[in-house]
C-alpha cells in the first residue's frame, strides 16, 4: 500500500459528495494518483467505479484526462 495512503474506513470509500462523486472519483483527478491508491479505494468501494457524478463523468474519465494515466490505471479501473 501506497505510504501516504492511510486506512480508510469502507463507509469513508462508499460515500458520495454533493456532486455525487466518490472518493474514486477525486482519486482518479489527483495528480499523485497511484495505482496502490486506486486499488485500496476501488476494493473498499467497488461499485464506485460504474457510477457518474453530476457531470455525467465516471471515474475513468477523470483518470483518462490525468497527466499520470498508464495502461495498469487504465486497465485497473476496466476490470469489474
Amino acid at each position: 500500500m501506497d505510504r501516504y495512503l492511510h486506512p480508510l474506513p469502507p463507509d469513508v470509500a462508499a460515500a458520495c459528495s454533493n456532486t455525487a462523486r466518490f472518493p474514486l472519483h477525486f482519486l482518479c483527478s489527483n495528480t499523485a494518483v497511484t495505482i496502490e491508491m486506486v486499488s485500496a479505494v476501488k476494493a473498499l468501494a467497488p461499485h464506485a467505479v460504474k457510477e457518474f457524478d453530476r457531470s455525467m463523468n465516471f471515474p475513468l474519465h477523470y483518470i483518462c484526462g490525468n497527466s499520470q494515466l498508464t495502461p495498469e490505471l487504465f486497465y485497473l479501473l476496466m476490470a469489474t
